[in-house]
């Protein structure tokens, strides 16, 4: 299964980004979406599951929860926007993969053997930041991933 994993498009979903959703089985929103229309497109285009963000303020935002929890071919993943709502127990469930947003950076880190993931961000350009998204490969219990920048 490939999945597509994104955060915070702030009501931006760029044609550069779409490029990539044409092959993806599966697209992971870990919030900041800045609008209905933003899920919608995507949900057109790919399955989508969204969490919601601190900018998804919206009466639209109350559909979409704080948490996902999915199994993709025996991969527990696990997301959340920002990383200090990551419930404690994750990190000893059996979670393999922790997706979160917030801080537009792309980021890989370990804590107590999950992989924690930030995919960066896809929506308006911040600071010097990159705008960056993750391509993950799951099959069979084992997964693969990488960073895509995006030209601004």
């Amino acid at each position: 299964m490939k999945l597509a994993i994104i955060s915070d498009t702030h009501r931006l979903l760029r044609p550069s980004l779409l490029k990539y959703l044409t092959d993806v089985d599966l697209v992971l929103h870990a919030g900041d979406i800045g609008s209905i229309k933003v899920i919608t497109e995507l949900k057109e285009l790919v399955p989508t599951l969204a969490v919601i963000g601190n900018v998804d303020v919206k009466p639209w935002s109350k559909t979409i929860p704080k948490v996902v929890e999915k199994k993709i071919e025996g991969v527990s993943i696990k997301m959340v926007h920002d990383p200090e709502n990551i419930p404690a127990e994750w990190y000893q469930d059996g979670t393999d993969i922790i997706i979160y947003g917030h801080t537009h950076k792309a980021l890989e880190t370990k804590k107590e053997n999950v992989l924690m993931l930030n995919p960066g961000s896809v929506g308006p350009k911040r600071f010097d930041l990159s705008i960056t998204f993750m391509l993950m490969n799951i099959e069979d219990g084992k997964f693969s991933y990488e960073w895509v920048e995006l030209e601004d």
